[in-house]
């Protein structure tokens, strides 16, 4: 009789035994899993944080003024790392609507490129002038997709190199008005 009821209670010892094995195996792997989660998340914070520093610094690099605008037409953000002439401070604008900043053509110009940008993903080019302090400032800004709403926006001012194409040209027509002149005198 105590043979027969240990062979009964036999299946539930054994069940029990492998139980306590499984216990014990997913109990070492759950200790084991913390441990490795925190190393993942510290090793891909460490590369988001290298990724964040190079793209400051490459984006520091840049003489230009670079924008992120939602498609709505809000101002996001602004680097201005070189001291760019802008219409106003950054605080001024940041946060409120391309209408309400820029010049009414201008603003509707940067809303259209805007949209296709967002709309087709494609980087888009634009030049155009302002008046800034009494004086007229060339610029050509280009429009890069961000993120599904947002549009970065590289703008460079171009006002110097603009008058210096001026002058170019200016002294080209000088130089052949002289020689279409000494032609004359020699005739």
């Amino acid at each position: 009789n105590g043979y027969k009821s240990l062979q009964a209670i036999m299946p539930v010892a054994l069940l029990g035994v492998v139980l306590s094995l499984l216990g014990g195996v997913f109990a070492a792997y759950a200790s084991k899993t913390p441990a490795r989660l925190q190393q993942l998340v510290s090793q891909r914070t460490a590369e988001l944080f290298k990724s964040e520093n190079r793209n400051k610094a490459i984006v520091n690099a840049l003489p230009d003024m670079v924008f992120v605008v939602s498609r709505e037409g809000r101002f996001l953000d602004f680097n201005n790392p070189t001291g760019n002439k802008t219409l106003m401070r950054a605080e001024q604008f940041i946060s409120k609507k391309v209408s309400d900043v820029l010049p009414p053509p201008l603003a509707a110009e940067v809303m259209t490129y805007i949209g296709k940008v967002a709309n087709t993903g494609q980087i888009m080019s634009y030049s155009y002038q302002l008046e800034i302090d009494g004086g007229t400032h060339s610029y050509e800004s280009r429009y890069i997709p961000q993120t599904n709403d947002d549009v970065l926006v590289i703008v460079r001012d171009t006002t110097d190199a603009k008058k210096v194409e001026k002058e170019l040209l200016s002294s080209r027509e000088a130089l052949r008005q002289l020689t279409n002149h000494l032609e004359d005198v020699r005739e």
